[in-house]
Order: structure tokens, then C-alpha cells, then sequence
């Protein structure tokens, strides 16, 4: 259909479909977008990507040097116990804080689970919640933890399950950056849309830096539960390591990936407001 006839095409009364007249309008907005605009959304898009990643990587990082360095504790703790004749003490002390910090995790758990039943309450929440929950259900496969993102190694021809690249923080930094593209690209077009056109665009302009940060949430906290069931209850070997390793390490490296992906979820809203900021990509 040719560009020029579309302004005509969507004025005729007779042109009914929403679906052909939503097609139609996006046309003319990304018609109406220069070779510049385009380059320089897709530097800001990839540049985006790459600063997600990092982000994870340095919360992974930090994650595995705390266990690292906890592990050390512990374990000269309890040689100095056993040197003193202090294990049996030393262990029921260990048990006691062990107790202590699963407290702590299940209240910090109840206080969030709280808080997002206000937010099903509240009328003017529902549409996030409803959205990160789907978000969460749809990356993680479900609560048996089978399908979603990770598991998408088996229909991209990668070679065979549990690839590094769809089961860690790789997978995750590449969708938020993908979803961010789309944030991006729906601001720069807005402003390129015909001045008589479908309310739904006004709609998505308005509200998407709001509901991406509620579906990239659910998308993290839906990753970081497939990769803690990986690492936990269903082990395997991750097949595209460069290195050799026993199941356990492989389990570990699941569970550390679960924990940054994890950790990552607070973050959403400082990345999604970057979305409405001319500097990346509403130019």
C-alpha cells in the first residue's frame, strides 16, 4: 500500500478495521522517522543493553564475593572453635543466626507480599500488578519452572538445554534491553503520528515507562525463579561452559545468576525513566 494513500485511507469512514488503521498509523510515523533518528535510537538501544549487563555483572559480582568471603569466615571460625574445644558451642551459636536470618528473609518477604496486595487493591495499581504477575509467569515458565525464557535455548537451534546464554543474566540484560528499544521507539514515533489517530497511542505514550517498569519486574523476578529451580531442584550441567566443572559448580553459577537477576528488580524504575529523557532515543 503506498505511504502517500495512507492520511486518505484512515480518514474514509469506511475504514473500520483498528487492527489495519493501527498498522497504517505506525507506518506513517516510522515513514515520517530519518536515517539519523533510527542510528542513533539503535546505538542508544544497544548502549542500553550493554549497561544492563554490566549492572547485573557487578551485582553477581558483589554476590559472589560475599559468599566467598563468608565462606572463608565460617570456616576459620570454626577451626579456632574446634582448636579451643568451642565447636559444639561455635555450631549452636551458627544454627541460632542461621535461624535468625530466615526470619528476617520471611519477614522481608511478608512485607513485600503486603505490599503487593495493597497494590492489587488499589484500583489504580491493578493494570502493574495483573502485568508483573503475567510478566513473571510467562518468563519463568510457570511454577514448575519448565518453559519461559530460559528454556527458549531448545527452539533457538543453540544445540542443546541449559545454555549459559539463555540460563543466566545474559538472557535477562537482552530482554529488558529489547523491551527498552520498543519504550524508545513508541516516543519517538508518538510525535510522527497523524494528528487525527487512535487513542491507544496516547495511551501507550502515557503510561509506557509505567508498565515496562512493571513488566521488565515481573520478567526479572519470573527469570530469577526458573534459574533458582534450575540450580536447586532440577540440576543439570549447563552444555556450552568453557570450563569443566562438577554439578555442584554448575548449580552454584545458576544460583548466583538467580540472585543477581534477582537483585536487579529494584533498578527497573531509574532505567524506564531514562526512556522518557530525549538523550535516549525521544529525539
Amino acid at each position: 500500500m503506498p505511504t502517500a494513500n495512507l492520511p486518505v485511507i484512515i480518514a474514509d469512514p469506511a475504514y473500520r478495521n483498528r487492527a489495519d488503521r493501527l498498522t497504517a498509523e505506525l507506518r506513517i510515523a516510522l515513514n515520517a522517522l530519518n536515517h539519523r533518528q533510527m542510528a542513533n535510537w539503535g546505538v542508544d538501544a544497544a548502549s542500553m543493553t550493554g549497561h544492563l549487563f554490566v549492572r547485573r555483572v557487578m551485582r553477581l559480582g558483589q554476590g559472589i564475593a560475599r559468599l566467598g568471603r563468608g565462606t572463608l569466615a565460617e570456616a576459620k571460625d570454626a577451626l579456632e572453635a574446634a582448636r579451643n574445644g568451642r565447636l559444639m558451642e561455635h555450631s549452636k551459636q551458627r544454627s541460632k543466626a542461621f535461624v535468625d536470618t530466615v526470619k528476617e528473609i520471611s519477614e522481608r518477604a511478608s512485607k513485600q507480599a503486603a505490599a503487593f496486595g495493597a497494590m492489587v487493591k488499589d484500583p489504580e495499581q491493578l493494570p502493574e500488578a495483573v502485568v508483573t504477575v503475567l510478566a513473571a509467569l510467562v518468563s519463568s515458565g510457570g511454577l514448575d519452572g519448565d518453559g519461559g525464557i530460559p528454556d527458549l535455548d531448545l527452539q533457538m537451534g543453540i544445540g542443546a538445554h541449559r545454555s549459559i546464554f539463555t540460563h543466566s543474566i545474559i538472557a535477562g540484560s537482552v530482554v529488558e534491553g529489547s523491551l527498552y528499544a520498543v519504550a524508545t521507539l513508541v516516543g519517538l514515533t508518538h510525535s510522527h503520528l497523524p494528528a487525527v489517530r487512535d487513542p491507544l497511542w496516547d495511551m501507550i505514550d502515557r503510561n509506557r515507562d509505567r508498565f515496562l517498569t512493571a513488566i521488565t519486574a515481573g520478567m526479572s523476578a519470573g527469570l530469577a525463579y526458573h534459574l533458582l529451580i534450575d540450580g536447586t531442584l532440577q540440576p543439570a550441567a549447563y552444555h556450552d561452559l568453557p570450563i569443566h566443572m562438577p554439578l555442584a559448580g554448575h548449580e552454584a553459577i545458576l544460583d548466583a545468576n538467580a540472585a543477581a537477576e534477582a537483585a536487579d528488580i529494584p533498578r527497573k524504575k531509574d532505567t524506564f525513566l531514562q526512556a522518557r529523557d530525549p538523550k535516549h532515543g525521544d529525539t
